[in-house]
């Protein structure tokens, strides 16, 4: 968890702004949220494990014909499971029928021919509304965080801020979704 005051103020000092006489809270706090859209546009694209959320739903017979909505915080899709034997459901193209072994999303809603499922996707990190806000992140970001916000604040290159948020995503998010496959050697002893 990160305090958006702390990253606040050290924007404020690299940005040679510790009296708040050049930038406002304001500014501060679009420049985070802008800094966070970035991340979230970034970290959709990594192979990661990283922010992922389960989210069970039990549908109705109405929300197996209408679809049930996706969460506010979705970024991506991981998998879907079968409540209760957990076996992943497979996605099928929209309109196909659906049978309680597959599932489609269209739009904003997922639909599903199983009743009990399981969502696992990428949680989108949320915007600051005040400088009393958490960022639910670890520690390990708030430099990068501060680092983009400031490039943010100083108009920088829209082509080199995304090559910035890239590398400082790869370096800090863990790439554990391989992690433990085991590598085939080149020999035999």
């Amino acid at each position: 968890m990160i305090e958006v005051r702390k990253i606040a103020n050290k924007i404020r000092y690299k940005q040679k702004d510790v009296n708040e006489t050049t930038y406002s809270d304001y500014d501060v706090l679009q420049a985070l949220n802008e800094c966070i859209e970035y991340l979230n546009k970034s970290y959709a694209l990594q192979n990661s494990d990283f922010l992922e959320k389960a989210r069970q739903y039990s549908l109705t017979t109405a929300e197996l014909t209408s679809g049930i909505k996706l969460p506010g915080d979705f970024i991506t899709i991981m998998k879907v499971l079968r409540q209760g034997d957990k076996k992943p459901l497979k996605v099928v193209p929209v309109g196909d029928e659906l049978n309680d072994d597959a599932y489609f999303i269209s739009g904003n809603r997922l639909y599903s021919g199983e009743k009990s499922i399981t969502l696992i996707y990428k949680v989108a990190i949320a915007e600051i509304e005040t400088l009393d806000d958490e960022l639910l992140l670890p520690v390990v970001f708030s430099n990068a965080i501060v680092n983009l916000t400031v490039m943010i604040m100083n108009n920088t290159d829209t082509v080199a801020l995304t090559q910035a948020v890239n590398d400082a995503t790869e370096s800090i998010i863990p790439r554990r979704r391989y992690s433990n496959v085991k590598q085939k050697m080149p020999f035999i002893v």
